[in-house]
């Protein structure tokens, strides 16, 4: 009676450890928000060349990317990057540096960036889940 009641006890720690294990890593370390103002969003071209070339410099592997969205009535989007691919310096070294690519010019809209987003709100309700690329 005792061995079974503590191998329930440990399937049901084992469980909710695992449930907070995951709750804790479906976080986007960051999103990079397509904006429109009226008039289309930016294209995603500048950070997808950086990140082309993070891999590159740091010699990383194929980073992952979700495309989030289309969001409104424009095709507003975001690209989510988790970074599990990175060690913890790399993580922090790649949010420093996309935070500082900006759209080309004479695109129009924004790209904005936003830390540690939960997947969950990064979805809007009916619209499916994110799609996932690879950069090569």
């Amino acid at each position: 009676m005792i061995s079974r009641l503590t191998i329930a006890f440990l399937f049901c720690s084992l469980s909710v450890l695992a449930f907070a294990q995951k709750a804790q890593t479906d976080k986007y370390a960051i999103v990079a928000r397509f904006i429109s103002y009226g008039a289309g969003v930016p294209r995603n071209k500048p950070i997808m060349e950086f990140v082309g070339s993070f891999q590159k410099k740091y010699k990383t592997k194929k980073i992952q990317v979700d495309t989030i969205g289309p969001r409104g009535r424009e095709g507003e989007y975001g690209l989510g990057f988790y970074l599990r691919e990175l060690s913890a310096s790399q993580k922090k070294s790649f949010v420093q540096q996309i935070k500082k690519v900006t759209k080309q010019t004479g695109d129009r809209g924004e790209i904005q960036y936003e830390e540690n987003v939960s997947a969950d709100d990064a979805n809007i309700p009916g619209r499916g889940k994110p799609q996932t690329i690879k950069i090569e």
